[in-house]
């Protein structure tokens, strides 16, 4: 019947009808999405249309996506995502203007996801009591499928704002340059932090480059940027200055926002689990006067976190007071990097590790009762962007130890109860006292009920979108020709097309950012393929550039024999023909003779006679059209004879990494 009346247009019947299946059938969680969703205000259903007089403001939930196609659970930066965008959406006026996209890698589009089902997506995200793996993906499927319904067309003057984490998919620099040169859209990115570059000790080595070469990468095609703190504006400020980069337009939007409604929310025709039934799971001995007291830290487990040093602390409480005395310590989070330190610390200690308590898996509703029950919270990261579980503890009226670094400080303002997470007496010090003087911390928990106020979502939302209307307003990117994104080259400088590999030089290794359009595959370990007839190379050169230019490219056919490549100078018209063979990648030089003008960003229409089915020569196991593929790139004035040389030597003794030429 709810659907029946959704068709008819009937929506507050429809949405009667669809609690009342929920409460006959609490798994069926579809119900309890679709009521959801026709709650969302009206301003959701207005078409997708731009060039009004107020930019529409389109949220980049690439990354949320594809983080959905392999987990459910959000962590931080899903969680505030997610706030983020449904704040938006609460907001009636701001909602007409709000769109949310993500790019597909199958279709090569763009695509939406309409207000209403990013909602009822949501609502499904922590209900694990009604909303099981199967009706997950099929919900997942359904609400977040990418079809040429929902395909989503950029106009002139959008703001495109990235909340999540993209560094980690591919090509996604390239989608965000071609966007703002081609359709003039503005872009902004909240960065979370820069823990890669700023702590890598805890980080794996690939993961530093990579973020090494997406930060970078931001930094010259962003327009401005949202940041969660001050600690992570400066960081952010000094990475830029680091990598000889103009210092960004940064606005922060603090992460303090109220928790509670996303994780504690009720589902109706569902009974949340009691703090009794959640303790159980975690294996806690319960006592004879009730539930057992236990502190809790809600973090990923890897190093940068400092659980060592809880492990630690906890070695020392039982020393002193007792394993009877000593409360448990109920660790929430999914391993990550380098924690094995850590575990082998606990496991080879019996007394402790009766102590310690680890939950991986666990729902909203779950998460709810752990803090609401928790004697208090503890937090000794070395490093944070912000500090969502100090926030979050707040909101359940809890207090919290937490380490006095990065961005903690501001999370915790003056309620938190800090320690140096190098010093484990301070830090023992300061959760003994919380663990057993419970005056003390009673005295603490009122000042946080009487003093924090955390904020609406919407209100945060609305903060973000007036910072995005900010840069816009203050943006360049979207009225000069000369885009400040594309890579300034050096003279004689050899630049590589192939993914970023350890070690490779920032400055050097970014033959990729010069990739333009949809005219391009993704970087490999050689090089990239073209994967239409037409791919654009768009470059800026050197302040100096007049005259006649040098461009030494080094390319090589697909498989399969012969190809012609035709490469032109867009400005002048200037073209030059290659014949290309099924052999070894060669270098080639091309003259273009014709002043550059005062134009110093130059396109270069890289052209095959033919595409490659990939398949023919694969058995079917890779199916791509390519084109030509290209290696590296060098440029040079022509009028230098010693340049010329020097580069003929180079290239033919060249190493695998990028070489400067002097």
């Amino acid at each position: 019947m709810g659907h029946v009346l959704k068709l008819q247009g009937q929506l507050p019947r429809a949405r009667a009808s669809y609690e009342r299946a929920a409460a006959l059938d609490p798994k069926l969680p579809i119900a309890r999405q679709e009521a959801v969703a026709i709650s969302a205000p009206a301003a959701l259903d207005y078409p997708e249309t731009g060039g009004g007089t107020a930019p529409r403001m389109v949220f980049d939930c690439s990354d949320l996506m594809q983080y959905f196609d392999d987990n459910r659970l959000p962590t931080g930066v899903q969680r505030a995502q997610i706030n983020i965008v449904a704040g938006a959406l609460a907001d009636k006026a701001r909602a007409r203007l709000c769109r949310s996209v993500f790019y597909c890698a199958e279709s090569d589009a763009w695509h939406a996801i309409g207000g209403r089902d990013f909602l009822a997506l949501i609502e499904a995200v922590g209900n694990l009591a009604t909303c099981d793996g199967a009706d997950w993906r099929s919900l997942r499927k359904r609400l977040g499928g990418s079809t040429r319904a929902n395909q989503f067309v950029f106009v002139k003057g959008d703001v495109l704002i990235s909340l999540g984490a993209c560094w980690w998919l591919e090509d996604h620099l390239l989608l965000i340059r071609t966007l703002r040169r081609k359709k003039r859209v503005t872009f902004i990115s909240l960065i979370y932090d820069c823990i890669p570059l700023v702590a890598p000790e805890h980080c794996a080595p690939h993961l530093v480059d990579q973020f090494r070469g997406w930060i970078g990468g931001m930094l010259r095609n962003s327009d401005g940027f949202l940041a969660c703190s001050q600690s992570t504006a400066q960081d952010l400020r000094t990475v830029a200055r680091t990598m000889k980069l103009p210092a960004p337009e940064v606005y922060v939007v603090p992460l303090d926002g109220d928790l509670r409604a996303s994780n504690g929310a009720e589902t109706p025709g569902a009974s949340p689990p009691s703090i009794e039934e959640v303790l159980e799971r975690a294996d806690m001995a319960f006592a004879a006067s009730g539930k057992p007291p236990y502190v809790l830290c809600v973090s990923t487990l890897e190093s940068r976190k400092n659980h060592l040093l809880l492990f630690q602390v906890w070695n020392l409480m039982i020393a002193r007071r007792g394993v009877r005395a000593t409360p448990y310590l109920q660790c929430v989070g999914k391993p990550g990097y380098s924690f094995d330190a850590a575990l082998t610390y606990v496991k080879s200690r019996p007394l402790l590790e009766s102590k310690i308590r680890f939950l991986e898996t666990i729902d909203d509703s779950s998460l709810a009762a752990l803090y609401a029950n928790a004697a208090f919270t503890v937090y000794p990261s070395f490093y944070e962007g912000w500090g969502l579980p100090i926030t979050e503890s707040f909101c359940f009226g809890k207090a919290v130890a937490s380490s006095n670094v990065s961005s903690l400080p501001e999370a915790g303002a003056d309620l938190a109860q800090y320690f140096d997470p190098y010093n484990l007496r301070e830090a023992c010090a300061a959760i003994e006292k919380l663990a057993f003087t419970a005056d003390y911390r009673k005295a603490i928990e009122a000042r946080i009920q009487q003093t924090f106020k955390p904020r609406e979502w919407p209100a945060i939302a609305s903060q973000a979108l007036d910072a995005a209307q900010a840069i816009k307003n203050n943006s360049y990117g979207t009225t000069r020709d000369d885009f400040a994104g594309d890579p300034k080259v050096e003279w004689k400088t050899l630049y590589t097309m192939r993914a970023r590999q350890a070690g490779d030089d920032i400055t050097a290794c970014r033959g990729g950012e010069m990739r333009l359009g949809d005219g391009w595959r993704r970087c490999e370990d050689w090089g990239v393929w073209t994967r239409s007839r037409r791919a654009i190379l768009a470059l800026r050169f050197p302040d100096e550039a007049r005259g006649e230019i040098a461009l030494y490219i080094q390319l090589k056919a697909p498989p399969g024999g012969q190809i012609n490549a035709r490469i032109t100078a867009c400005s002048t018209g200037e073209a030059c023909e290659i014949e290309l063979g099924d052999s070894e990648p060669r270098f080639e030089r091309l003259v273009f003779k014709k002043p550059l003008g005062d134009r110093l960003v130059q396109e270069f229409a890289l052209e095959s006679s033919q595409l490659t089915d990939v398949g023919a020569f694969t058995d079917n196991r890779d199916r791509r059209l390519v084109g030509c593929g290209v290696l590296q790139i060098v440029l040079s004035p022509d009028s230098e004879l010693a340049g010329r040389v020097a580069m003929m030597e180079a290239m033919s003794f060249a190493r695998p990494r990028p070489v400067a030429v002097d």
